[in-house]
């Protein structure tokens, strides 16, 4: 570009010494001895004819390799740059995540913004989730039933028979990254009754009586790990029957009332209330059975529990066990 610009301004201009000697360095003496010799203004025209016939020696036709040129001695020969070939750029503000998926596996090739590139993607095969696990968080609700068995040597625990318990509630599971274990949160309600046809007496306000029944309602909450055997718990990712085990410890709070016969008067009647808490810890263990959008859950569960009341003066704590059936549905 440079020797095309000094042969056209020569047309016109002097061209000034150093300028000369920067050409005259890098071409050969006899094309710097014929340039020299055509000054502005008097070009015959057989030097114009000269003119571009060095032109044409030293500048490429447009598709053409340049001419060779017999390099001057001292000076290195012109070695023309080869073009850079420019690689195809990905689109601005797009980047591709690792392939998520397969035609096979039902799974696509997502495409996010940067801006989100450490929020977890959606499939087809698994629901969005948030940030607060590895995983997705899913939500049951079930429905419990079963024996309450009192245990202990408390009088409540002498004097009661075995009761009936029901319960429900939700529970959250934050799943981790591969689906085979998460952390639960349970919340729940629970009503357990027990009567008692026992000829032990306490005495209460002065008078003796017979324990008749007890009811407790009251409403508790839980934490513990679900483990899945079968592959992934995710609600939409496994179609095939599923296992989980689990544990969980809590404690609930309520209030509770026992029935109570007089000793001294036929067909008496007496009641008397107080509130209640009993911390519990508990194992469960359940069948999973997919339904496209949903689960359907049956299981069963044990838990131990201890109840502090004094819903008799100095008798009421007591303690058991409940055996529990379990029906519930995660979506």
């Amino acid at each position: 570009m440079r020797l095309v610009y000094l042969l056209g301004v020569s047309l016109v201009f002097p061209l000034p010494a150093v300028v000369r000697a920067q050409f005259a360095s890098s071409q050969s003496p006899q094309v710097v001895s014929q340039f020299n010799q055509m000054s502005p203004g008097r070009v015959t025209t057989a030097q114009h004819q000269s003119r571009n016939t060095i032109t044409a020696s030293v500048l490429p036709v447009a598709g053409q390799a340049p001419m060779p040129m017999t390099p001057s001695v001292g000076n290195p020969p012109m070695v023309p740059t080869p073009p850079v070939n420019m690689a195809p750029q990905p689109q601005s503000g797009m980047q591709p995540l690792p392939n998520v998926g397969n035609p096979t596996s039902g799974g696509t090739d997502t495409y996010v913004d940067p801006r989100y590139a450490g929020t977890p993607v959606a499939t087809p095969n698994m629901q969005s989730w948030t940030a607060v696990s590895d995983g997705p968080i899913t939500y049951e609700l079930y429905f419990r039933a079963g024996v309450n068995l009192p245990w202990g040597n408390d009088f409540l625990n002498e004097t009661l028979n075995e009761g009936w318990v029901a319960s429900f509630g939700g529970r959250t599971l934050f799943f981790d990254s591969d689906g085979t274990s998460a952390f639960a949160v349970d919340i729940h309600g629970m009503y357990t009754y027990n009567n008692s046809g026992s000829p032990l007496v306490t005495t209460f306000r002065g008078s003796t009586f017979n324990v008749r029944s007890l009811m407790r309602t009251g409403v508790g909450i839980g934490l513990g790990e679900d483990i899945f055997t079968a592959g992934s718990g995710i609600v939409g990712t496994n179609y095939g029957l599923n296992m989980r085990y689990g544990y969980d410890a809590g404690v609930r709070f309520g209030t509770s009332h026992v029935d109570l016969n007089p000793t001294t008067i036929i067909g008496g009647y007496s009641r008397h209330h107080d509130v209640y808490w009993e911390p519990f810890a508990g194992i469960h263990a359940t069948s999973e059975i997919p339904m496209g959008s949903s689960t359907f859950l049956i299981g069963g569960r044990v838990e131990g529990y201890w109840t502090s009341t004094d819903v008799l003066p100095g008798g009421g704590d007591l303690s058991g066990v409940n055996v529990l059936l379990s029906l519930g549905w995660r979506f």
